[in-house]
């Protein structure tokens, strides 16, 4: 995964929220944090943003 700042981060979990889809929200992403970005495939990106969405679940504890 990649390492991606706060702002960054935060701004996944709002457009997310927003019910955007992956590739809109990449797309704003590559719009507002340019800088950040702009060595980043989008590939990448996208496996970033859905792990923040649907990020993967702990398996149940088995101890009593």
């Amino acid at each position: 995964m990649l390492n991606l700042s706060a702002p960054v981060l935060k701004e996944i979990e709002l457009l997310h929220d927003a019910g955007l889809s992956v590739g809109a929200i990449v797309a704003v992403l590559r719009l507002k944090f340019p800088v950040e970005l702009h060595d980043r495939e989008d590939k990448k990106i996208e496996e970033a943003v859905l792990l923040m969405s649907n990020p993967p679940r702990k398996a149940p504890s088995l101890s009593r």
